[in-house]
């Protein structure tokens, strides 16, 4: 479901509702299987496949935020770095040295 529906609006309920599980047993299940909460899991793909397309093509890092499903570009900026330690534009720079 992350995979196919990453760039939208996606929820831990719905996560759970596609397993057929209460929210509160997909969150325990999912950590335990994952070793990180849902959210957390939705968050580190986004900024994975951000990381794509700041280096494969030139959009701009407010292009590349929606396209991978942040609501924000703070939000973005936020996850990228605490993820990859540098905020998007600084990646993208030293990336393409």
């Amino acid at each position: 479901l992350v995979s196919e529906r990453y760039a939208q609006e996606l929820r831990v309920e719905d996560m759970a509702a596609a397993c057929a599980m209460s929210e509160s047993y997909f969150r325990k299940v999912f950590a335990g299987i994952m070793g990180m909460p849902p959210l957390e899991y939705l968050n580190r793909y986004r900024v994975n496949r951000s990381i794509h397309l700041l280096y494969a093509t030139d959009r701009t890092v407010l292009t590349v935020a929606g396209m991978t499903g942040f609501p924000s570009i703070a939000t973005y900026n936020r996850n990228f770095n605490r993820y990859v330690g540098l905020s998007p534009a600084q990646w993208r720079k030293n990336a393409l040295k």
